[in-house]
């Protein structure tokens, strides 16, 4: 029996509901996902709240999505585990 494979769409979502965060080049370098802002679209449109924020690095800046509320979820997880 063949086991399916995730879309890069599951893989993101599962990733953010783990309380990461994802930028574009980790998208790309950890899903070969070479246009975050669409699946992250697309995940918006199935209602899920993700949040961008604009960081700045080394002199860089680029957007940062999260999906709220995770990161707290996350950490009650580990705290009862």
């Amino acid at each position: 029996m063949k086991t399916k494979e995730l879309s890069q769409e599951e893989m993101i979502l599962s990733y953010l509901q783990k309380g990461n965060r994802l930028t574009p080049i980790k998208a790309l370098l950890k899903f070969d996902c070479m246009r975050l802002s669409g699946r992250i679209f697309d995940l918006r449109c199935k209602g899920y709240n993700i949040i961008m924020e604009m960081v700045e690095k080394n002199g860089k800046r680029f957007a940062e999505y999260r999906l709220y509320g995770a990161e707290k979820k996350n950490i009650w997880q580990r705290l009862k585990g």
